[in-house]
């Protein structure tokens, strides 16, 4: 299945973040999916283009990586349940 990945709308300045090259603050925009799911934290764009110019496409980054994981509550939610399956599997043997 392929997903599509857009930039986070800004919706004010909890939704921008501390960039990874410049770290300054409330200047990066994450990508997300159709969800609304988050990438990787360094997967996104800065907004100072000229002083600092930090892009890291969805692309570039699954090029770079295969081991990627989304940081949305549901995916931690059902993260967790599995240990809790496994653990309990664990037990029972």
């Amino acid at each position: 299945m392929s997903r599509r990945y857009k930039l986070e709308p800004y919706s004010g300045p909890q939704s921008r973040y501390r960039c990874p090259k410049c770290e300054k603050s409330r200047c990066f925009t994450r990508y997300i999916d159709e969800d609304g799911n988050y990438l990787n934290e360094t997967v996104g764009r800065c907004n100072h283009e000229s002083s600092c110019g930090y892009h890291y496409p969805p692309k570039q980054f699954f090029q770079d990586s295969t081991n990627y994981t989304y940081t949305s509550h549901e995916h931690k939610k059902s993260h967790n349940k599995m240990e809790q399956q496994i653990n309990t599997i664990d037990i029972l043997k």
